[in-house]
């Protein structure tokens, strides 16, 4: 993500063969060429709401791609319900692990999931916290039913 300021905004509705811009749907769409004090930039505008964010000495953000030897650019993308979703699961994923972590609990290295040193290590936290249960099976008289 970029902030620049434009000097000079030229739009264009025709390609350089003289054709109306269209995408592959068939929708038509302008270029913007944004002059800033450092570079020229080319911007695809599919709306009337998109072209009135580009004003002349105003802040703009746009969102940067690198394509080869050439960066694409393009208006910050609004975010679906499930981006958002997976970003309030990841907040809370990251909350859970920092609760669980300052409990003195191991760390859970992600590439040491599955292996036996880092279960014996678990097994051996679990008699810290739960002096009582040396053996991990199911004894009858401890179950609730």
């Amino acid at each position: 993500m970029i902030t620049i300021t434009p000097q000079k905004i030229d739009f264009f509705s025709k390609g350089q063969d003289g054709k109306e811009l269209r995408t592959k749907r068939g929708d038509p769409y302008i270029k913007a060429r944004i002059t800033t004090s450092t570079e020229k930039i080319y911007l695809n505008v599919f709306d009337e709401n998109q072209k009135n964010l580009l004003k002349v000495g105003q802040s703009i953000e746009l969102e940067t791609e690198q394509n080869g030897q050439y960066t694409n650019y393009s208006f910050p993308r609004k975010k679906s319900p499930q981006d958002i979703k997976i970003d309030e699961l990841e907040a809370r994923i990251k909350a859970l692990e920092s609760m669980v972590n300052s409990l003195g609990l191991p760390q859970i290295n992600k590439a040491e999931i599955g292996n036996k040193s880092y279960d014996a290590e678990m097994i051996e936290a679990d008699k810290k916290f739960n002096p009582t249960v040396e053996n991990h099976e199911l004894e009858e008289d401890l179950l609730p039913f």
